[in-house]
This record gives structure tokens, C-alpha cells and sequence, in this order.
């Protein structure tokens, strides 16, 4: 296994660097000057240009790239346009905050989406089958920045019960938890059903039923378990949609992490945020997706990693 998690991050290399240069053509090509936006509303065009240079931004695309992997390479990530503060410094707090988040609300969708599956799959065309799939529909249907809205408006505005906005304590995290988590419980919720209805009908579940084990073992120790791959699948990719796509939450409720700097820094044209943070998310995104694949072997002992 060693040599197979050395082969993948060795891998991981040279996605990392074409997800540097894609997000350094996009940022340099797309419309809008950083100087610009950073210039004195009186500035003459001497000075724009004069900052333009002081920012490396009037030399050729391609001498840029070179110094920017030059310095990527040594650690240092540059320095923010706007605030001149270092971009490590800028995004670790962010990020710590994005990753509480996704994780608290990955934790939510697991612990809803899947007895909601399970349940929805043993008790196939019941009422219970029938409440879980209309609120998985419901789930996927909702937009984040409406439920939202909604939830602030409910527990903060007319109950009280908890803030709307900011990041303090551990009640600041309840709303946005629950925003950005309801469409991977509907995403969980169908995805366990369908893979429990397959393996349900597998030929070692009727033997198992058939020696007289109590259901409750069969559908958990033997059902569950061989069905959970798909599942860890979906939720990895959740998790690692959670870390990217968490701008709408966060902005409705001034969450103060990834998205909502992302946002920020789109705004004022902040070049060395934005390369940062999506190579940081890139980053993120790939060690998930390695994560995921190292489960595969606890959940199927015939899974074996090779280098």
C-alpha cells in the first residue's frame, strides 16, 4: 500500500502543475486590469502603468508563469495584490474554516442520507420508502442561497434560537451546516437505496437470511457493508464539492472561509489569491479522491493497491 499512495502523490504532480497553468491563463486572459482597480480613482495612466510594473504584471505571459512556478516551487505562494499580505497567511485561516464546514456538513449528510437509504431499501414501496425518496427530490430541488435564507430567516430572525451570521461559536455553524449539507443527503439518501436494492437480491444475503441470522445482522454485516463502496465513492466527491462549492453558503452567512475570499478576491482582480487558492482546492480534491480509494480496501478485502 506504502508504494501505491507514493505512486499516486507522485502522480498528483503534474495534475497540479496543468491546474496551474490553466488557472494562470484564465486569470491573465480574462477581462480587467488588477492595476486599475488598485489605482487612485485620480491616477494618470503613467501611474497605472507604473504599478502595473511594480506588480510584474506588464512582462509576457509566459516570463510571469516562469517566475510564479520559480517562487511556487521554493514554498512561497507571492503576496496579495490588495492587502500585500502573504497568500499562505491569507488562505490557511480561510481554509480551516471552509474545511470545518464541509466536514461538519459531510458528517450531517452521512448520518441522515444514509439510515434514510437503508431504510428507503428494506422497506421498499412503503411509506417510509416513499417519505425519503419526495424529501431526496425536495433535497436536490431547493437552492442553497434560498434554504439559506429561509433557515436565517426561521431560527435567527423570528425564534432567536441561533446567529445569523459570522463564525464565533459552535452554534454559528448550525445554519450553514445544514444549507450546504441538504442536497449531499438527498445525493447519499438515493444513491444507499439503489445500492442496497442490488445487493439486497445477491445470492449470499439469501443464504445468510436462510441460516437464520437476525435481519438486523444481515442487512449490517452483510448487506450494508457490500454496498458501501458506491456510497464512500459519492460522499468523497461530495466532501471534495463541499471544499470548492461552498461560495453561496458562506456568503449568505458571512461565513468567513474559502468561498467567500474566493468571491472577494474574483472582485478585485487579485491574481496571487485566486492562483493560490485553486491550487489549493486542486490540492484538496486529489488527497480526497486518494483517501476514498484507501477505503475501498477496509470495506472490500479483495481490493488490492499495487504501485
Amino acid at each position: 500500500m506504502i508504494r501505491y499512495v507514493a505512486t499516486r502523490l507522485v502522480w498528483m504532480l503534474p495534475t497540479l502543475v496543468l491546474v496551474t497553468v490553466v488557472a494562470f491563463l484564465m486569470l491573465h486572459l480574462a477581462p480587467g486590469d488588477p492595476a486599475e482597480l488598485l489605482a487612485p480613482a485620480d491616477a494618470t495612466a503613467e501611474d497605472v502603468q507604473r504599478l502595473r510594473e511594480e506588480l510584474g504584471l506588464a512582462d509576457p505571459l509566459p516570463l510571469q508563469y516562469v517566475r510564479y512556478m520559480d517562487r511556487l516551487l521554493r514554498g512561497d505562494l507571492g503576496y496579495s495584490y490588495a492587502s500585500g499580505q502573504s497568500v499562505a497567511r491569507e488562505l490557511l485561516p480561510r481554509f480551516a474554516f471552509t474545511l470545518r464546514l464541509a466536514t461538519a456538513s459531510l458528517v450531517l449528510a452521512v448520518l441522515m442520507g444514509l439510515p434514510a437509504g437503508v431504510v428507503a431499501a428494506v422497506r421498499v414501496r412503503s411509506w417510509a420508502d416513499h417519505v425519503s425518496m419526495v424529501g431526496s427530490v425536495v433535497g436536490l430541488s431547493v437552492p442553497a442561497f434560498w434554504l439559506g435564507v429561509m433557515l436565517m430567516l426561521v431560527f435567527s430572525v423570528r425564534l432567536g434560537w441561533l446567529p445569523s451570521a459570522g463564525a464565533g461559536t459552535w452554534k454559528h455553524l448550525i445554519l450553514p451546516t445544514l444549507t450546504l449539507s441538504t442536497w449531499s443527503i438527498a445525493i447519499i439518501a438515493r444513491m444507499t437505496r439503489a445500492s442496497m436494492l442490488e445487493v439486497l437480491g445477491m445470492d449470499y444475503v439469501r443464504v445468510a437470511r436462510a441460516k437464520g441470522l437476525p435481519e438486523r445482522t444481515v442487512i449490517v454485516r452483510h448487506a450494508l457493508r457490500n454496498a458501501l463502496i458506491p456510497i464512500v465513492t459519492v460522499a468523497g466527491l461530495r466532501f471534495g464539492y463541499m471544499l470548492g462549492g461552498a461560495v453561496v453558503t458562506e456568503t449568505v452567512f458571512a461565513w468567513p472561509g474559502m468561498g467567500r475570499f474566493m468571491v472577494q478576491s474574483i472582485q478585485a482582480r487579485d491574481f496571487p489569491n485566486l492562483q493560490g487558492g485553486i491550487l489549493l482546492f486542486a490540492l484538496a480534491f486529489a488527497l480526497t479522491n486518494l483517501l476514498v480509494d484507501l477505503c475501498y480496501g477496509l470495506l472490500d478485502p479483495q481490493v488490492r493497491y499495487q504501485g
